[in-house]
Formats: C-alpha cells, structure tokens, sequence
C-alpha cells in the first residue's frame, strides 16, 4: 500500500513538472517604433536554446519556446531587443538606430 502511494505521488509530481516545463507556440508581430510598420526579416533567436527564425514580410512570428525563455530580436539598422515570454501573442517594437 506504501508503495503504491509512493509510485502515485512520484507519477504526480513527475507529470506536473513535465507540464511546467511545456513547450508552447509563441506568436508575435515585430514593427517599427517609429511607424508602426511591421518589419520583415527580423531574426529571432531563443537565448535557452539556439532555436530561432525570422519574421515575414509583415513582420509576423512563430517560435516554440517554454514560459520565461528570453528571445532576442535584430535586424540590420535597428536596435537589438530581448524578450521574456510570458504571454502566447506579442508585440516586439525594434527602435532605428540613429
């Protein structure tokens, strides 16, 4: 009966720390600061794990990440930027450089 307790408890614990550790889609928009503009070719890059891509020709993204990676944003003439994911739709705003 302990035994079988202790399997349970350890079965719980085990799926629940697969669920914290989940992988989700994460979507965005990158735009233009200034213009409000999306912004294509935009690379992306999840700092955790070396995943990345890059936006479209709307500036629009996808990238599977956990809950708290930080995703790094760059593109020629504008600013680096780094995000922490916390919510499933973002919008990343990258500043020109001057």
């Amino acid at each position: 009966m302990k035994m079988i307790r202790i399997f349970r408890t350890g079965l719980s614990i085990s799926v629940l720390s697969n669920i914290a550790l989940a992988q989700l889609l994460y979507k965005g928009t990158v735009l233009d600061v200034e213009t409000g503009k999306g912004l294509p070719a935009v690379s992306l890059k999840n700092q955790r794990t070396g995943a990345g891509g890059s936006t479209d020709s709307k500036g629009r993204f996808s990238i599977v990440a956990q809950a708290g990676d930080s995703i790094s944003f760059q593109s020629v003439g504008y600013a680096k930027h780094a995000l922490l994911l916390v919510r499933q739709e973002n919008k990343v705003f990258l500043r020109p450089l001057v």
